[in-house]
């Protein structure tokens, strides 16, 4: 990485070339790309109120109600597991925030193994 770094700084046309081979826009050119920010992939059919429990989850969290936030982590996961396919991004997500919600809280493992 260094070594990348040190021969681009030594050839500054060099970064440019590289870029217009590799088809990447120009840091020089001054064009500014957004990234498309759509719905989550797997958000379609999922009712907005399960979204909302799913973002109460982290906000009771982030407030240090963790008996709350564990509370909606139920309610999402008893509609996740009656209507989503066990290898749904939704799923996953869903297990990444009951991480936060544990390290948050200051938890270990509850005891519940989650499917």
């Amino acid at each position: 990485m260094v070594a990348l770094f040190m021969l681009l700084w030594q050839w500054p046309g060099l970064a440019s070339g590289a870029v217009a081979v590799l088809g990447a826009p120009s840091a020089f050119s001054g064009k500014s790309e957004r990234i498309a920010q759509g719905s989550m992939p797997g958000a379609k059919g999922i009712p907005a109120e399960v979204h909302g429990w799913f973002d109460a989850m982290r906000e009771q969290a982030d407030k240090g109600n963790g008996v709350e936030a564990l509370r909606m982590h139920e309610k999402v996961m008893a509609w996740v597991r009656i209507n989503l396919p066990e290898e749904d991004i939704f799923r996953a997500r869903v297990m990444v925030r009951y991480g936060y919600i544990l390290d948050k809280i200051g938890s270990t493992h509850s005891g519940a193994v989650m499917q």
